[in-house]
Protein backbone atom coordinates (compact mmCIF):
# COMPACT_ATOMS: atom_id res chain seq x y z
CA UNK A 1 0.00 0.00 0.00
CA UNK A 2 2.81 2.38 0.93
CA UNK A 3 4.53 1.58 -2.38
CA UNK A 4 1.36 2.40 -4.34
CA UNK A 5 0.93 5.67 -2.43
CA UNK A 6 4.56 6.61 -3.08
CA UNK A 7 4.17 5.87 -6.79
CA UNK A 8 1.01 7.97 -6.94
CA UNK A 9 2.77 10.93 -5.34
CA UNK A 10 5.62 10.69 -7.84
CA UNK A 11 3.16 10.58 -10.77
CA UNK A 12 1.25 13.61 -9.46
CA UNK A 13 4.51 15.53 -8.98
CA UNK A 14 5.71 14.69 -12.49
CA UNK A 15 2.34 15.76 -13.84
CA UNK A 16 2.73 19.11 -12.10
CA UNK A 17 6.21 19.59 -13.55
CA UNK A 18 4.85 18.81 -17.00
CA UNK A 19 2.08 21.39 -16.53
CA UNK A 20 4.59 24.04 -15.48
CA UNK A 21 6.81 23.16 -18.43
CA UNK A 22 3.97 23.46 -20.92
CA UNK A 23 2.86 26.77 -19.47
CA UNK A 24 6.35 28.10 -19.97
CA UNK A 25 7.01 26.71 -23.43
CA UNK A 26 3.66 26.68 -25.18
CA UNK A 27 2.02 29.94 -26.13
CA UNK A 28 -1.34 30.14 -24.31
CA UNK A 29 -2.92 31.85 -27.32
CA UNK A 30 -3.30 30.63 -30.87
CA UNK A 31 -0.85 32.91 -32.62
CA UNK A 32 -1.92 31.76 -36.06
CA UNK A 33 -4.44 34.60 -35.95
CA UNK A 34 -1.63 37.14 -35.61
CA UNK A 35 -0.16 38.75 -38.66
CA UNK A 36 3.54 38.50 -39.36
CA UNK A 37 5.43 41.35 -37.81
CA UNK A 38 3.97 41.02 -34.32
CA UNK A 39 6.59 41.78 -31.70
CA UNK A 40 7.58 38.99 -29.28
CA UNK A 41 6.51 39.69 -25.71
CA UNK A 42 7.62 37.04 -23.24
CA UNK A 43 11.28 36.22 -22.80
CA UNK A 44 10.61 32.52 -22.31
CA UNK A 45 14.26 31.80 -21.53
CA UNK A 46 14.02 33.93 -18.39
CA UNK A 47 10.46 32.92 -17.58
CA UNK A 48 11.39 29.45 -16.31
CA UNK A 49 13.51 30.79 -13.44
CA UNK A 50 11.00 33.57 -12.68
CA UNK A 51 7.97 31.30 -12.63
CA UNK A 52 7.62 31.24 -8.84
CA UNK A 53 7.62 35.03 -8.72
CA UNK A 54 4.59 35.41 -11.00
CA UNK A 55 3.20 32.07 -12.26
CA UNK A 56 -0.18 33.46 -13.37
CA UNK A 57 1.48 36.27 -15.31
CA UNK A 58 3.42 33.84 -17.46
CA UNK A 59 0.40 31.56 -17.87
CA UNK A 60 -1.94 34.36 -18.99
CA UNK A 61 0.31 36.57 -21.11
CA UNK A 62 0.83 35.82 -24.82
CA UNK A 63 4.04 35.46 -26.76
CA UNK A 64 3.21 38.28 -29.17
CA UNK A 65 1.35 41.57 -29.26
CA UNK A 66 -0.90 42.85 -32.03
CA UNK A 67 0.95 44.54 -34.88
CA UNK A 68 -0.15 48.04 -35.76
CA UNK A 69 -0.99 48.83 -32.12
CA UNK A 70 1.28 51.26 -30.31
CA UNK A 71 0.05 49.95 -26.95
CA UNK A 72 0.78 46.27 -26.19
CA UNK A 73 -2.53 44.44 -26.68
CA UNK A 74 -3.67 41.00 -27.84
CA UNK A 75 -7.02 39.29 -28.54
CA UNK A 76 -8.86 37.39 -25.83
CA UNK A 77 -8.89 33.65 -26.29
CA UNK A 78 -12.63 33.90 -26.91
CA UNK A 79 -11.93 36.32 -29.75
CA UNK A 80 -14.34 38.81 -28.18
CA UNK A 81 -12.32 41.92 -27.36
CA UNK A 82 -8.75 42.66 -26.31
CA UNK A 83 -6.48 42.44 -23.31
CA UNK A 84 -3.72 45.03 -22.80
CA UNK A 85 -0.67 45.88 -20.76
CA UNK A 86 0.34 49.51 -20.07
CA UNK A 87 2.65 51.13 -22.58
CA UNK A 88 4.48 52.95 -19.79
CA UNK A 89 4.88 52.90 -16.01
CA UNK A 90 5.12 55.92 -13.73
CA UNK A 91 6.89 53.66 -11.27
CA UNK A 92 7.80 55.97 -8.39
CA UNK A 93 8.36 57.41 -5.98
CA UNK A 94 5.61 58.17 -3.44
CA UNK A 95 5.41 61.77 -2.20
CA UNK A 96 7.61 62.94 -5.07
CA UNK A 97 4.91 64.59 -7.19
CA UNK A 98 3.63 61.50 -9.00
CA UNK A 99 -0.04 62.48 -8.65
CA UNK A 100 0.49 65.96 -10.05
CA UNK A 101 2.65 64.61 -12.88
CA UNK A 102 0.09 61.91 -13.70
CA UNK A 103 -2.87 64.31 -13.85
CA UNK A 104 -1.06 66.62 -16.21
CA UNK A 105 0.53 63.88 -18.30
CA UNK A 106 -2.72 62.06 -19.14
CA UNK A 107 -4.12 65.25 -20.66
CA UNK A 108 -2.26 64.42 -23.86
CA UNK A 109 -4.92 63.33 -26.38
CA UNK A 110 -3.12 60.06 -27.15
CA UNK A 111 -2.94 58.86 -23.53
CA UNK A 112 -6.05 56.97 -22.47
CA UNK A 113 -7.28 58.17 -19.09
CA UNK A 114 -7.38 55.58 -16.34
CA UNK A 115 -7.12 55.69 -12.55
CA UNK A 116 -3.56 56.36 -11.43
CA UNK A 117 -2.62 53.59 -9.03
CA UNK A 118 -3.97 50.06 -9.46
CA UNK A 119 -0.95 48.80 -7.45
CA UNK A 120 -1.42 45.53 -9.27
CA UNK A 121 2.16 44.40 -9.78
CA UNK A 122 3.13 44.99 -6.15
CA UNK A 123 -0.02 44.32 -4.15
CA UNK A 124 -3.36 43.33 -5.69
CA UNK A 125 -1.76 40.61 -7.80
CA UNK A 126 -0.65 39.07 -4.51
CA UNK A 127 -3.87 39.50 -2.55
CA UNK A 128 -2.82 42.35 -0.28
CA UNK A 129 -5.64 44.38 1.35
CA UNK A 130 -7.82 41.26 0.87
CA UNK A 131 -8.08 42.06 -2.83
CA UNK A 132 -6.91 39.56 -5.42
CA UNK A 133 -6.90 40.57 -9.08
CA UNK A 134 -5.81 38.07 -11.73
CA UNK A 135 -3.55 39.05 -14.63
CA UNK A 136 -6.49 38.90 -17.03
CA UNK A 137 -8.45 41.14 -14.66
CA UNK A 138 -5.68 43.73 -14.83
CA UNK A 139 -5.26 43.33 -18.59
CA UNK A 140 -9.01 43.65 -19.12
CA UNK A 141 -9.11 46.82 -17.02
CA UNK A 142 -6.47 48.36 -19.25
CA UNK A 143 -8.22 47.26 -22.44
CA UNK A 144 -11.54 48.73 -21.28
CA UNK A 145 -9.85 52.07 -20.56
CA UNK A 146 -8.38 52.03 -24.07
CA UNK A 147 -11.77 51.25 -25.58
CA UNK A 148 -13.50 53.99 -23.59
CA UNK A 149 -10.87 56.56 -24.56
CA UNK A 150 -11.19 55.62 -28.22
CA UNK A 151 -14.96 56.03 -28.15
CA UNK A 152 -14.89 59.40 -26.40
CA UNK A 153 -12.07 60.87 -28.49
CA UNK A 154 -12.79 59.32 -31.87
CA UNK A 155 -9.15 58.22 -32.07
CA UNK A 156 -8.53 54.60 -33.03
CA UNK A 157 -7.37 52.28 -30.27
CA UNK A 158 -4.25 51.39 -32.24
CA UNK A 159 -2.96 54.96 -31.84
CA UNK A 160 -3.61 55.37 -28.12
CA UNK A 161 -1.42 54.35 -25.19
CA UNK A 162 -2.05 53.46 -21.55
CA UNK A 163 -0.05 54.05 -18.39
CA UNK A 164 0.16 52.58 -14.91
CA UNK A 165 0.92 55.27 -12.34
CA UNK A 166 1.41 53.04 -9.29
CA UNK A 167 4.17 54.72 -7.29
CA UNK A 168 5.04 51.38 -5.67
CA UNK A 169 6.19 49.56 -8.81
CA UNK A 170 9.85 50.59 -8.59
CA UNK A 171 10.50 49.63 -4.99
CA UNK A 172 7.83 47.45 -3.36
CA UNK A 173 8.93 43.81 -3.61
CA UNK A 174 7.70 42.92 -0.13
CA UNK A 175 6.49 39.45 -1.13
CA UNK A 176 9.94 38.05 -1.86
CA UNK A 177 10.46 36.54 1.60
CA UNK A 178 7.16 34.70 1.27
CA UNK A 179 7.93 33.32 -2.20
CA UNK A 180 11.55 32.45 -1.40
CA UNK A 181 11.49 31.66 2.35
CA UNK A 182 14.86 29.90 2.30
CA UNK A 183 16.74 32.85 0.82
CA UNK A 184 18.52 34.79 3.53
CA UNK A 185 19.65 37.47 1.12
CA UNK A 186 17.54 38.94 -1.64
CA UNK A 187 15.24 39.38 -3.31
CA UNK A 188 16.49 36.91 -5.94
CA UNK A 189 14.06 38.41 -8.49
CA UNK A 190 12.26 41.74 -8.64
CA UNK A 191 9.14 43.01 -10.38
CA UNK A 192 11.20 44.78 -13.07
CA UNK A 193 12.55 41.40 -14.13
CA UNK A 194 9.04 39.99 -14.57
CA UNK A 195 7.82 43.02 -16.52
CA UNK A 196 10.91 42.94 -18.73
CA UNK A 197 10.34 39.27 -19.49
CA UNK A 198 6.81 39.81 -20.80
CA UNK A 199 7.26 43.38 -22.05
CA UNK A 200 10.90 44.16 -22.83
CA UNK A 201 10.09 47.42 -24.65
CA UNK A 202 8.14 48.98 -21.76
CA UNK A 203 9.00 52.57 -20.83
CA UNK A 204 9.43 53.76 -17.25
CA UNK A 205 9.19 57.23 -15.74
CA UNK A 206 10.55 57.90 -12.24
CA UNK A 207 10.26 61.19 -10.38
CA UNK A 208 12.40 61.81 -7.28
CA UNK A 209 12.92 64.46 -4.63
CA UNK A 210 15.37 65.01 -1.80
CA UNK A 211 14.85 61.82 0.26
CA UNK A 212 14.94 63.73 3.55
CA UNK A 213 12.07 65.96 2.43
CA UNK A 214 10.27 62.97 0.93
CA UNK A 215 10.32 61.11 4.21
CA UNK A 216 8.76 63.98 6.18
CA UNK A 217 6.07 64.46 3.54
CA UNK A 218 5.39 60.73 3.65
CA UNK A 219 5.10 60.80 7.44
CA UNK A 220 2.60 63.65 7.36
CA UNK A 221 0.57 61.88 4.67
CA UNK A 222 0.31 58.36 6.10
CA UNK A 223 0.34 59.05 9.85
CA UNK A 224 -3.07 59.58 11.41
CA UNK A 225 -1.93 59.53 15.00
CA UNK A 226 -3.07 62.29 17.33
CA UNK A 227 0.57 62.59 18.40
CA UNK A 228 1.78 63.66 14.94
CA UNK A 229 4.46 66.32 15.39
CA UNK A 230 8.09 67.10 14.48
CA UNK A 231 9.11 65.49 17.77
CA UNK A 232 7.15 62.33 17.05
CA UNK A 233 8.70 62.20 13.58
CA UNK A 234 12.18 62.52 15.10
CA UNK A 235 11.52 59.61 17.45
CA UNK A 236 10.32 57.38 14.61
CA UNK A 237 13.30 58.30 12.44
CA UNK A 238 15.76 57.39 15.20
CA UNK A 239 14.01 54.05 15.74
CA UNK A 240 13.88 53.33 12.03
CA UNK A 241 17.57 54.03 11.50
CA UNK A 242 18.46 51.90 14.51
CA UNK A 243 16.49 48.96 13.13
CA UNK A 244 18.14 49.46 9.74
CA UNK A 245 21.60 49.44 11.32
CA UNK A 246 20.79 46.28 13.24
CA UNK A 247 19.67 44.59 10.03
CA UNK A 248 22.89 45.46 8.20
CA UNK A 249 24.95 43.71 10.86
CA UNK A 250 23.30 40.44 9.82
CA UNK A 251 22.39 40.92 6.15
CA UNK A 252 23.55 42.64 2.98
CA UNK A 253 22.52 46.25 2.61
CA UNK A 254 20.35 45.42 -0.41
CA UNK A 255 18.44 42.82 1.60
CA UNK A 256 17.71 45.34 4.37
CA UNK A 257 16.52 47.85 1.79
CA UNK A 258 13.91 45.45 0.43
CA UNK A 259 12.81 44.17 3.85
CA UNK A 260 9.97 46.04 5.54
CA UNK A 261 11.51 46.81 8.92
CA UNK A 262 8.99 49.30 10.29
CA UNK A 263 5.54 48.52 11.64
CA UNK A 264 3.27 50.24 14.13
CA UNK A 265 4.17 47.75 16.83
CA UNK A 266 7.91 48.49 16.72
CA UNK A 267 7.58 52.27 16.90
CA UNK A 268 8.89 53.39 13.52
CA UNK A 269 5.92 53.14 11.16
CA UNK A 270 5.50 56.39 9.27
CA UNK A 271 9.27 56.71 8.91
CA UNK A 272 9.81 54.54 5.83
CA UNK A 273 13.46 55.39 5.37
CA UNK A 274 13.92 52.52 2.92
CA UNK A 275 11.73 54.20 0.28
CA UNK A 276 14.33 56.98 -0.06
CA UNK A 277 17.19 54.60 -0.88
CA UNK A 278 16.68 55.35 -4.56
CA UNK A 279 20.05 54.11 -5.79
CA UNK A 280 19.36 50.53 -4.68
CA UNK A 281 16.05 50.30 -6.53
CA UNK A 282 17.23 52.07 -9.68
CA UNK A 283 20.42 50.02 -9.90
CA UNK A 284 18.27 46.89 -9.89
CA UNK A 285 15.71 48.33 -12.32
CA UNK A 286 18.34 49.39 -14.83
CA UNK A 287 19.62 45.83 -15.05
CA UNK A 288 16.44 45.00 -16.97
CA UNK A 289 15.46 48.29 -18.60
CA UNK A 290 18.18 50.39 -20.28
CA UNK A 291 18.47 54.12 -19.75
CA UNK A 292 16.82 54.91 -23.09
CA UNK A 293 13.68 53.24 -21.69
CA UNK A 294 13.92 54.80 -18.22
CA UNK A 295 13.39 58.53 -17.70
CA UNK A 296 14.38 59.88 -14.27
CA UNK A 297 13.40 63.42 -13.35
CA UNK A 298 13.54 65.56 -10.22
CA UNK A 299 10.42 66.94 -8.59
CA UNK A 300 12.09 70.35 -8.35
CA UNK A 301 12.60 70.45 -12.11
CA UNK A 302 8.99 69.38 -12.60
CA UNK A 303 7.76 72.24 -10.41
CA UNK A 304 10.16 74.86 -11.81
CA UNK A 305 10.11 73.86 -15.49
CA UNK A 306 6.86 71.99 -16.00
CA UNK A 307 6.49 72.86 -19.70
CA UNK A 308 9.99 71.70 -20.59
CA UNK A 309 9.69 68.50 -18.55
CA UNK A 310 6.30 67.70 -20.07
CA UNK A 311 7.77 68.16 -23.56
CA UNK A 312 10.59 65.79 -22.64
CA UNK A 313 8.15 63.16 -21.38
CA UNK A 314 5.99 63.39 -24.52
CA UNK A 315 9.07 62.91 -26.66
CA UNK A 316 10.21 60.00 -24.47
CA UNK A 317 6.82 58.31 -24.98
CA UNK A 318 6.96 59.02 -28.73
CA UNK A 319 3.87 61.24 -28.67
CA UNK A 320 3.33 64.15 -30.99
CA UNK A 321 4.31 67.51 -29.39
CA UNK A 322 1.59 69.76 -28.01
CA UNK A 323 1.56 73.47 -28.79
CA UNK A 324 3.18 75.76 -26.25
CA UNK A 325 -0.14 77.35 -25.33
CA UNK A 326 -1.64 73.97 -24.48
CA UNK A 327 1.41 72.99 -22.40
CA UNK A 328 1.23 76.24 -20.44
CA UNK A 329 -2.50 75.73 -19.87
CA UNK A 330 -1.85 72.28 -18.43
CA UNK A 331 1.08 73.37 -16.27
CA UNK A 332 -0.79 76.34 -14.80
CA UNK A 333 -3.36 74.02 -13.25
CA UNK A 334 -3.33 73.71 -9.46
CA UNK A 335 -0.80 71.27 -8.04
CA UNK A 336 -2.30 67.98 -6.90
CA UNK A 337 -1.93 66.17 -3.57
CA UNK A 338 -0.31 68.96 -1.56
CA UNK A 339 -0.25 68.90 2.25
CA UNK A 340 -3.71 68.70 3.79
CA UNK A 341 -5.00 71.85 5.51
CA UNK A 342 -5.37 70.07 8.84
CA UNK A 343 -1.63 69.29 8.87
CA UNK A 344 -0.19 72.60 7.66
CA UNK A 345 0.09 73.89 11.23
CA UNK A 346 2.52 71.12 12.21
CA UNK A 347 5.51 72.96 10.77
CA UNK A 348 8.87 71.70 9.44
CA UNK A 349 10.91 68.83 10.82
CA UNK A 350 13.44 69.56 13.55
CA UNK A 351 16.90 70.72 12.43
CA UNK A 352 18.37 67.81 14.38
CA UNK A 353 16.23 65.34 12.43
CA UNK A 354 17.21 66.89 9.13
CA UNK A 355 20.91 66.55 9.93
CA UNK A 356 20.50 62.90 10.91
CA UNK A 357 18.61 62.09 7.71
CA UNK A 358 20.93 64.05 5.42
CA UNK A 359 23.86 62.15 6.84
CA UNK A 360 22.05 58.81 6.56
CA UNK A 361 20.99 59.31 2.93
CA UNK A 362 24.22 60.89 1.67
CA UNK A 363 25.91 57.59 0.61
CA UNK A 364 22.79 56.58 -1.32
CA UNK A 365 22.61 60.00 -2.97
CA UNK A 366 26.25 59.74 -4.05
CA UNK A 367 25.52 56.34 -5.61
CA UNK A 368 22.44 57.74 -7.35
CA UNK A 369 24.31 60.70 -8.82
CA UNK A 370 27.01 58.34 -10.06
CA UNK A 371 24.46 55.89 -11.48
CA UNK A 372 22.67 58.65 -13.41
CA UNK A 373 25.84 60.64 -14.11
CA UNK A 374 24.11 63.74 -12.76
CA UNK A 375 25.29 65.60 -9.64
CA UNK A 376 21.90 67.29 -9.24
CA UNK A 377 20.76 64.09 -7.57
CA UNK A 378 23.16 64.73 -4.70
CA UNK A 379 20.47 67.10 -3.34
CA UNK A 380 23.12 69.44 -1.92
Amino acid sequence: MAKILSTTIVIVFLGYLFLVYTKLTINPLDLSAYKEGSQPAIDWKNASRLYLTAPQVFAQTPGKFLPGFKNPCWPKESGDGLLCLPYFYLAGMPKCGTTDLWRKLIQHPLIAKTSKEPHWWTRKRLGYYNIMVSPNGYYDRMAMALKKASRSSGIGRSKLILGDGSASTLWDNRNWTRIYPHHQEGPPHIIAEVIASIQPSAKTIVILRNPTERLYSDYLFITNSTTISPQDFHSRVVTSIRRWSQCTTQHERRTCTYRRLCYEKNGCSGARIYVGMYSVYLADWLQFFPRNQTLVIRMKDWHDHCVDVLRTIHEFLKLYPLRSGELYRICEQEKANIRADDKKHIGPMLDQTRKILDQFYDPFNVELADLLNDDRFLWR
